[in-house]
C-alpha cells in the first residue's frame, strides 16, 4: 500500500493508515497510523474520529465492512451498509445477478458437507468450492470428481467466518479481470486484462495479470456491458471496483465483484501505468463529491506476473537487483526467505515473488516482466 499511499499524498491528500500490525511497513510513508484492526469498526470509528477524518478509504476486502459501518456512524461518505454486505457475500451477490438475469456460473449455498455434495451432484462435476465471504483465494478449491470434495470442503470450511459456502459450476475459459469507477451509476473500465493460473489440479491461484486483454472487441464490449450490469444490480452507485469475469467463447460470465480497487499493486500502480487515471486519488476525490475524470486517458500494456520457487527448502535467493534494473519493471519483489519451503502455493498470499512492469503495448510488458524474473535465482536444498 506505499504506492497508494504515495499517489494520495501527492495530490494533496493527508494520509493515515491503520493495520493490526503496529510494524506494518507502509506507515512509514503515511502522515499519522495506528495498530488497528481493519475490521474493528468501533476502533476505526474511534480513530477516525480523532484525527477528524473526511473519508474512510478500505483498500482491500478484509476492510469493506467496517468502513462502511464507520463512515455511517460518523456521516461520512462511503458504501452504504447493505450495498457492502451484497458485494462482500458472494451468495447474495450471485442472487443479485441471478434476479437482474446476468450471466454466471450455476450455484448453489450450503451449509454442510452434506449438502454440498448434493448440490455438487446436481450442478456436475467439475466444480468450484469457496466461501461464500473470503478474499485472497482462500480457501478456492476446484472439485474435478466426487471423490475430492471432501478436502476441498474442509479448506472453505476453514475460511468460511461464520459465513456460508457456495459449490458452483467450474466454467473452461479465460479469466478476465477489470478495475474502475462508478459514478453516480455510470461505470467506467479503466484497465480490462486476461489472466494466466497457476497450473494446479486444485487451486486456483492467478499467477499472470495481462493488459490490456488478448480478446477480440465484441467481446471486450460485451465484458464491460455485463460489468456494467453486475454494479448496477449489487447497488453499487458511486465508488471503485474489482470484477472478475471468465470468458469462454464469444460469451462471458461474472465470477465475482469487490466494491474496491484491486489487491496488491492493482489499485494504487497498475490501473494508473494502463489507463493514466491515478486510482487512489481519484477515488478519493469520487467520494468527496470533487471532480474526478473516471475514464481512461490512455492505453498501455502492463503485466503483473508472480512466480514461485522451485520444491525444497529455499538456501539462497540471487539476482534480485539485476531483475529490478530491467527497463520497464515498476515494481519487484521477493517475499520467500531462506528458510521456507518453496513449490506450488494454495493462496494469493502465499506467493513467493512478484514482477510489475509496464511498457508502449501488452507484448512489451509481459517480455519486461518474463526477462525480470529469468535474472532471480533460488537455490533449494
Amino acid at each position: 500500500m506505499r504506492h497508494t499511499i504515495g499517489a494520495l499524498r501527492r495530490h494533496g491528500y493527508e494520509v493515515y493508515a491503520v493495520d493490526r500490525d503496529p510494524a506494518a511497513p507502509a506507515f512509514a510513508a503515511a502522515d499519522g497510523s495506528a495498530p488497528v484492526d481493519i475490521r474493528d469498526a468501533p476502533a476505526i470509528i474511534d480513530y477516525a474520529r480523532r484525527i477528524g477524518a473526511d473519508l474512510i478509504m478500505p483498500v482491500n476486502e478484509a476492510g469493506v465492512m467496517a468502513a462502511a459501518v464507520a463512515s455511517a456512524a460518523l456521516g461520512l461518505p462511503g458504501l452504504p451498509v447493505e450495498v457492502a454486505r451484497r458485494c462482500l457475500d458472494k451468495g447474495e451477490m450471485r442472487a443479485a445477478w441471478r434476479r437482474a438475469g446476468l450471466p454466471q456460473p450455476d450455484f448453489r449455498v450450503v451449509g454442510t458437507l452434506e449438502e454440498a455434495r448434493a448440490a455438487a451432484l446436481d450442478l456436475g462435476y467439475p466444480v468450484v468450492v469457496k466461501p461464500t465471504c473470503g478474499w485472497g483465494s482462500r480457501g478456492v478449491g476446484l472439485v474435478p470428481a466426487a471423490g475430492e470434495l471432501e478436502d476441498a470442503y474442509a479448506a472453505a470450511d476453514a475460511y468460511r467466518d461464520g459465513g456460508a459456502i457456495i459449490v458452483e459450476t467450474f466454467l473452461p475459459g479465460t479469466l478476465l479481470t477489470s478495475d474502475g469507477f462508478v459514478r453516480d451509476g455510470e461505470t467506467s473500465v479503466l484497465i480490462l486484462g486476461d489472466v494466466a493460473q497457476q497450473n494446479h489440479r486444485r487451486f486456483l491461484v492467478n499467477f499472470a495479470l495481462n493488459y490490456p486483454a488478448a480478446i477480440p472487441a465484441a467481446v471486450e464490449a460485451e465484458a464491460r456491458r455485463v460489468i456494467a450490469g453486475a454494479t448496477e444490480a449489487l447497488g453499487l452507485r458511486t465508488g471503485a471496483f474489482h470484477c472478475e469475469l471468465m470468458r469462454v467463447g464469444d460469451r462471458v460470465f461474472l465470477i465475482e465483484l469487490g466494491a474496491r480497487g484491486g489487491g496488491g499493486h492493482l489499485f494504487g500502480m497498475i490501473t494508473e501505468a494502463g489507463s493514466g487515471v491515478p486510482a487512489p486519488p481519484t477515488l478519493a476525490a469520487l467520494m468527496l463529491g470533487r471532480p474526478a475524470d473516471i475514464r481512461p486517458l490512455r492505453r498501455r500494456g502492463v503485466c503483473y506476473h508472480f512466480f514461485s520457487a522451485p520444491e525444497g527448502v529455499v538456501t539462497a535467493i540471487d539476482g534480485v537487483d539485476e531483475a529490478r534494473s530491467v527497463p520497464g519493471v515498476l515494481d519487484f519483489g521477493v517475499q520467500i526467505k531462506v528458510g521456507m519451503a518453496g513449490g506450488e502455493v494454495a493462496m494469493d498470499a502465499s506467493r513467493h515473488g512478484y514482477c510489475v512492469a509496464g511498457g508502449d503495448s501488452r507484448d512489451e510488458a509481459v517480455a519486461a516482466a518474463r526477462a525480470a524474473i529469468a535474472r532471480v535465482r533460488f537455490s533449494v536444498a
